[in-house]
């Protein structure tokens, strides 16, 4: 067996272990994948660190905005509940009461986090305020969750969507390696695409 077919059939028991949810230390992956592959997975892993470290920082105003999606959601369902009841004025009441707080919300969200990069990365979706595309005030359906928040209505999306356990990170390199060995060309465009993604994070959280 020639020196690539003892690397492929490493990597793929490496591989194996890996998606057995085994423990694989960083001196067989350095083994494993070589001087230049490994530096890459290194890069990778520093990015995931800062990435954690960013979500524990976050910035006042995605804070801000938070507290007050929390405040006006609560007093929806607050407004719901007694509608549920067939309490209808005082739900009326509330949901108007809501209705206002969502709109101050926008404007808030216009004033201080609309088109900044480092901050809309912070939620769930897309920003839009363009007519007919921004949040109705009505209810919090339409209105982004911060990347952390437990809600149900988080789609995981922004900052949050580039999060990686260590597993898989490991499982990507070991992946990336074995398709550039086993390929003719060994494409390495979503490496590329992932590392200048966590790149431009890093950047961005610096402008914070």
């Amino acid at each position: 067996m020639n020196d690539k077919k003892k690397r492929i059939a490493r990597l793929r028991r490496i591989l194996a272990r890996l998606k057995g949810k085994k423990i694989v230390q960083n001196r067989e992956m350095k083994t494993a994948l070589g001087s230049d592959a490994y530096a890459q997975y290194l890069e990778v892993v520093d990015q995931q660190r800062q990435l954690r470290e960013d979500l524990v920082q976050m910035p006042d105003e995605i804070a801000g905005y938070a507290r007050r999606l929390n405040k006006a959601t609560l007093l929806y369902g607050r407004a719901d509940a007694f509608s549920g009841r067939g309490q209808r004025t005082t739900a009326e009441k509330m949901f108007r009461d809501a209705e206002t707080q969502f709109e101050r919300l926008l404007e808030y969200l216009e004033q201080y986090i609309a088109g900044q990069g480092h901050l809309e990365m912070w939620f769930d979706r897309k920003i839009s305020l363009r007519h007919g595309e921004a949040p109705n005030t009505a209810s919090p359906d339409d209105f982004p969750c911060v990347v952390t928040s437990r809600s149900l209505r988080n789609r995981g999306g922004g900052i949050l969507a580039m999060k990686l356990t260590s597993r898989e990170v490991k499982t990507e390199a070991i992946e990336r390696e074995l398709e550039s060995l086993t390929t003719k060309q060994g494409s390495q465009e979503e490496l590329t695409k992932r590392m200048a993604a966590g790149r431009k994070l890093k950047k961005l959280a610096q402008n914070d």
